[in-house]
């Protein structure tokens, strides 16, 4: 690991909790933003759990699922003070906020360690401080993660990741990069995943689900 950098295998599982009427179109047709309806807490992409009990809070269906071989983390540590010394010094303390890019210089662009390092210090302040909703630092850090994530994407980075708890979880920015496996029912009795489910019985199920939310609409 290079800078908080985990080139994630081919082989390690991860789970994403859905609910009933997802859980077929995810397993036929892949991962999309439009399937994505909770946990936006970090901003748009497929949200992953290192943990299938974490996962099955987030909905009934716990899908496993698999990152493409090379698929590039960047994982949530402690910052470089020195590195957010030196680009406050260049360029002002603007550049250290959630909306550095007004101050970014067009003929500028980060270098790899200066975003690591950005990313880290603004999760630490505007995420993780006591004071984030009080100050509404959390809102503002919400406002520009597309504007963060775009220059983590110019470095080759495909997600960013927090294990700063026993449920390690990882946001993919590109739903192409995470691969469906199989679909299960979570046990909530016996804290284990099913068997897993036919494609035809997800197809079912997501008709059953959907009537019972138009009948509750109706």
């Amino acid at each position: 690991m290079h800078n908080g950098v985990c080139p994630v295998r081919d082989t390690t599982a991860f789970y994403h909790g859905t609910d009933e009427q997802y859980a077929w179109s995810i397993m036929t047709r892949g991962f999309t933003l439009e399937n994505e309806r909770w946990g936006r807490g970090w901003g748009n992409g497929v949200y992953l759990s290192g943990t299938d009990d974490f996962a099955s809070t987030w909905g009934r269906i716990i899908i496993v699922c698999q990152l493409q071989a090379g698929t590039r983390v960047l994982w949530h540590g402690d910052y470089n003070r020195k590195v957010i010394d030196s680009l406050r010094r260049e360029f002002g303390k603007g550049i250290v906020s959630p909306e550095f890019w007004k101050e970014l210089p067009s003929n500028k662009q980060f270098t790899r360690n200066e975003i690591v390092q950005l990313w880290h210090y603004l999760v630490d302040r505007y995420y993780e401080s006591p004071r984030r909703f009080r100050t509404g630092r959390y809102y503002r850090l919400l406002k520009n993660y597309s504007r963060i994530y775009q220059q983590l994407k110019r470095h080759g980075y495909h997600g960013v990741g927090f294990r700063s708890s026993g449920w390690p979880e990882i946001l993919v920015f590109n739903p192409a990069r995470v691969k469906a496996l199989s679909a299960h029912r979570w046990s909530h009795i016996s804290h284990r995943l099913g068997e897993p489910i036919p494609v035809g019985r997800l197809k079912l199920i997501q008709g059953s689900a959907s009537r019972r939310q138009q009948g509750a609409l109706e």
